[in-house]
């Protein structure tokens, strides 16, 4: 993208901030360089180059190791994600009492309303089946 943008087009000619940021905890440090130059020194310390702000005159780009940053970034992403987005369940068997099941619907809508995924889990057992053949679809309209 810099080498369209420029008008010499040339990587030695393009001038660029580059923040280097050493692997490690060191300090990271700045300094004005040419394109080329910014190439070799992420090559020398064996790390990447990522572009930070490129529409700026002249551009900022920073060498830095972007796997341990992507790692960083995923595991940052995932502890957050899991944190308060608990999958909930609720289980109505084939013989449950109304006051049961109103407690349990109640229960479900609290959780909705935090932001929670409910899982509703019908169950039923040869005995409620054979008692009444449409029991988990009675279920289903009554917890409905």
């Amino acid at each position: 993208i810099l080498l369209e943008r420029s008008p010499s087009s040339i990587a030695s000619d393009i001038p660029v901030r580059l923040v280097i940021q050493p692997p490690g905890d060191q300090k990271a440090s700045t300094e004005m360089v040419t394109l080329m130059r910014a190439v070799e020194v992420s090559t020398e310390l064996g790390i990447d180059l990522m572009g930070i702000n490129i529409e700026q005159n002249p551009p900022i780009i920073k060498a830095l190791d972007y796997a341990k940053v992507a790692y960083k970034s995923e595991k940052n992403k995932s502890s957050k994600s899991t944190s308060n987005k608990a999958v909930k369940e609720f289980k109505f068997k084939g013989t449950i009492a109304e006051n049961d099941m109103l407690r349990k619907a109640e229960n479900v809508v609290k959780y909705l309303k935090k932001g929670h995924t409910c899982q509703l889990t019908i169950l039923s057992n040869a005995y409620a089946r054979r008692k009444d053949p449409n029991c988990v679809e009675n279920i289903l309209k009554r917890v409905q």
